[in-house]
């Protein structure tokens, strides 16, 4: 299955924390949707927020929103922030980390090539491979484990999302 939606897991924040994060062009709203509708490529260009035990989720195919610097910033003072970037149709998978309101690390690779590649390699990222010994890319797999090792969330199984509630964010 191809993913085409990307998640921002900020830690140990609240909803209404990272609301205040959001660019002012974005509202969260009272409809609520379930993980399926929170990841649908029918809710483009808006997003979905929910939490889990110690993160919130911002789920959207909006990359501006889940790229845009000053929100991750922001989201991320006195906290972390992990985008798990996952455009399939176009072949675009990475993720980023914010630590404490600054940039630390982003590694995006477009139809399986280094596009981006900034801030020092992770810890986490040396127990992954991004293509086997006969070439075969693992693109969007290899981007769901650093994440779940930079996180503890496995953000691609539906059981980490099962019961969770996410407030649709408006694109105003």
């Amino acid at each position: 299955m191809g993913w085409n939606s990307s998640v921002v897991l900020i830690a140990n924040k609240t909803i209404r924390q990272v609301e205040k994060a959001l660019p002012d062009v974005f509202a969260i709203c009272d409809r609520q949707i379930n993980w399926e509708d929170a990841i649908s490529s029918a809710l483009h260009p808006h997003a979905a927020i929910g939490e889990i035990p110690g993160w919130v989720a911002l789920w959207s195919q909006n990359d501006q929103l889940v790229m845009f610097e000053e929100f991750l910033e922001s989201a991320s003072r006195g906290s972390r922030a992990v985008v798990c970037l996952q455009a399939s149709v176009n072949t675009i998978h990475g993720f980023m980390v914010y630590e404490n309101g600054k940039h630390c690390r982003t590694l995006v690779r477009e139809n399986y090539e280094p596009v981006a590649d900034v801030g020092r390699r992770l810890k986490e990222e040396a127990s992954v491979t991004w293509d086997d010994d006969e070439g075969t890319v693992f693109d969007e797999d290899t981007v769901f484990e650093v994440v779940r090792l930079l996180t503890g969330v496995d953000v691609a199984n539906f059981d980490t999302w099962e019961g969770v509630k996410f407030n649709v964010v408006e694109l105003t």
